[in-house]
Parts: structure tokens; sequence; C-alpha cells
């Protein structure tokens, strides 16, 4: 989108004109992100609106009524300057495409200055390690970090978070799979949460590990993530235990009304609410299952197998597997080997179908498949497999 950039600043720069001054604030460090239309002793005039309406539009791909809607709350100073902005991006190495989506989706980016409000925090973020790819790819999705205020920010906010999954690559890798966190404030929300934590009893490597891959539980109010908590607690979860830190982060991803609607699929299938909350402590992460996944595994076991809803809910994890790719494939060839009594009928199916994939191959794939070809087929789909028949036949062929 950005390529043509030039032209299209040529075209809309005959008509722009610098505004006069910037918005006064009381927030310096705002400024430059927002010029809105308060200064009524000095109006904007309508060639400075259709100025930055027209950039919006050539620029940025921007609908009439979007860039117009858009022009009441900034005002570009200059086209200059506003291509400034977009070349500090372009020779920070981010994509065309990047660039197009930090401008569409945060215009008044277009007002600050490239070198002193911008640079620093991108220099900032590769100070740590992280990479060009990376960085564009944070700020194209939430381009309001480069609002934030570099030192009483963002710096604090990396440093306090560090504190607790101990190196820059946690970090950064954090940061990647968490933007929001850049927005959150540590004081008064994420430093109290992890204090409650501790006063709970919580070990500190498990609230690092609910930072690591749950940060946004932290990120709660003070009196939510209490009540979240106690509720864990009373499903039978220890505090001290690392499946209390996977339980706070399913409840919390889940609001009441998703829970009840889970504990309802379950119990339609068969499930007591004992069984429910028993599989719950052994494997959290099944009231995420979808309703319909529940149905068609549930459904697979029941008729299919023969099995009973109980002796499902015995093992959680199954709800863990896809049916298409894991749990039917496997059963075909097992089925096959329980017919030839290569199997026993008595194996542990659940065992075997949680099985890594190359192991389960090896074992019961390869193993028989040259006098029973009908594995492969059984099995198929599956790259593991086919990698492990090229090994075969290498060694079979030394030349």
């Amino acid at each position: 989108m950005f390529r043509f950039l030039c032209k299209e600043l040529e075209f809309i720069s005959s008509s722009s004109s610098i505004i006069r001054g910037w918005l006064t604030s009381t927030r310096p460090r705002d400024v430059y992100f927002l010029q809105t239309q308060s200064l009524k002793s000095k109006p904007i005039s309508s060639n400075q609106t259709s100025v930055t309406t027209s950039y919006l539009m050539k620029s940025c791909g921007w609908s009439l009524e979007s860039a117009t809607k858009a022009s009441k709350k900034i005002t570009i100073r200059s086209v200059e300057e506003a291509n400034s902005v977009v070349e500090l991006f372009r020779t920070h190495g981010f994509t065309d495409n990047q660039t197009t989506d930090i401008i569409t989706k945060r215009p008044s980016l277009l007002l600050a200055n490239p070198y002193v409000n911008l640079k620093p925090k991108i220099e900032y973020f590769k100070s740590l390690g992280m990479s060009i790819p990376d960085i564009g790819k944070i700020i194209s999705r939430k381009p309001i970090i480069l609002s934030r205020d570099l030192e009483n920010q963002i710096i604090p906010t990396c440093n306090f978070v560090k504190t607790l999954v101990y190196t820059d690559n946690k970090l950064v890798t954090l940061l990647k799979t968490f933007v929001p966190m850049l927005n959150c404030n540590i004081e008064k929300i994420m430093s109290p949460n992890i204090s409650m934590l501790r006063t709970y009893g919580v070990p500190e490597p498990n609230i690092s590990r609910l930072m690591n891959h749950q940060p946004s539980t932290l990120t709660l109010t003070s009196n939510c993530l209490e009540a979240k908590i106690l509720k864990v607690e009373k499903l039978g979860f220890g505090l001290k235990s690392k499946r209390f830190i996977l339980a706070l982060a399913m409840v919390t991803k889940l609001s009441e009304s998703r829970w009840e609607q889970k504990m309802g699929a379950y119990k339609s299938l068969g499930w007591s609410e004992e069984e429910i909350l028993s599989a719950f402590r052994l494997q959290p992460h099944v009231m995420l299952c979808s309703v319909e996944k529940i149905k068609n595994i549930m459904a697979f076991f029941v008729n299919k197998l023969g099995w009973s809803p109980s002796a499902v809910s015995k093992y959680p994890n199954l709800m863990m597997l896809s049916l298409e790719k894991r749990i039917i494939p496997r059963c075909s060839v097992l089925q096959i080997l329980f017919s030839k009594g290569l199997v026993k009928k008595n194996a542990s199916i659940p065992s075997l179908l949680i099985l890594s994939e190359r192991a389960f191959l090896e074992k019961f794939v390869i193993k028989y498949q040259s006098e029973i070809p009908e594995l492969g087929k059984a099995y198929v789909g599956s790259e593991v497999l086919r990698q492990l028949q090229v090994v075969e036949a290498q060694k079979g062929n030394p030349n």
C-alpha cells in the first residue's frame, strides 16, 4: 500500500498547510498523539481537513466516510511530517502491510515526532533481543503501544514482568503472545494481583508459570481475581499445586454462562456433576472443549466402542485429542490388530491413544505393515508415517 506513497503525497501536498501549533496538554507525552479540534481560537480550515481526508483515502485506502470522520479528530501537520513517520517504519524494516495496518488502526501516529517519540521505543524493543519482524508484528497488531510513554510505562512494565519470567527471551516470547501487557497499569493492577497470590500461598514458580502461560489472568481487577481464586479452591484444587494455576487460567477464560454451558453439555451426555468436576481436576482443559467436540468424541466412544459415559469421564485427556486425526485412525489400526490377535483386546486404549505419534507408528503400524499392508491405509494422512517409511526404505537400500 505504501510503496506508492510518495506519488500520493505529491497529489495532496499541493493543498497542504501546516496547522497552527500543537495541542496543549497536562500530559506532555500525549501531545503528539491527538490533535483535537478544541483550539477554537484558531479553527482548523476546511483546506487542512481536506488534506487529512485525502491523505487517509489515498495512502491508507480509507473510505471517504471513514477518512472524513477521522479528520475531525486529527489534522495532519504537514504531508512531509506524515511522510517522515511512514519512512521511519520503512527504514526499520516494517513491511508495507504492517505500516498500513499501523496507520489505519492509529492514524494519530501521523502527528508524532518520529525521532523523539517513536524511534526510541522501537530501539528499546530491539535491545531486548526482539527481531525486526516480531517488532513489526507486535506494533501492527497493537499500535497503541507507540502512544505509551517509554520511561514511565513500557520500560517499567518490562522490568516488572522480567522479575517473574527471569530472562529477556521469555519476556520477548510473552510480549509476542500477549501484546496488551504493555498497556497494563502495573502499580494498580498487576502488582497487587501478584501480592494477592503470594498472600494466598501460591508458590513463586507457579506465579511465574501463570505469567508465562496465562498473563491475562493477572490483568483482572483484584476483586475479580480473588473471586476466581476462591472458586478454584472450592473446586478442590490445592493452592500450592501446579494444577491450581492451570485451573485458575481456565476459570478466567470462561464466563459463568460458558461454564454452565459446558457443564450442561457433559451432563446431557451422561456425566454426573461429580464426574465432570473430577475430570476437570484431572485435566482442567476439558472445560475449554467446544460443545460440538464434546458431543462428537462422546458419540464415538459410546456408540462405536461401547463405552459407558462414566468410563469416558475417567480419561479426560481423551477430550484433548483430535477425533479425526488421532482417535479414529488409531482405533482403526488397533481394530485390525485386535482381529488378527497381534494385540491383546484388554490393552488400555486410552494409554495407546495418548502415545506420541512416532511411538505409536513404530509399535503398531511400521512393525506390522509388511504383513498387513492395510495398516498404512487405516492410518492415512500421517506425515510422521511417511517420514518413517522413507527411513525404513533407506535402511533396506544402503546404496
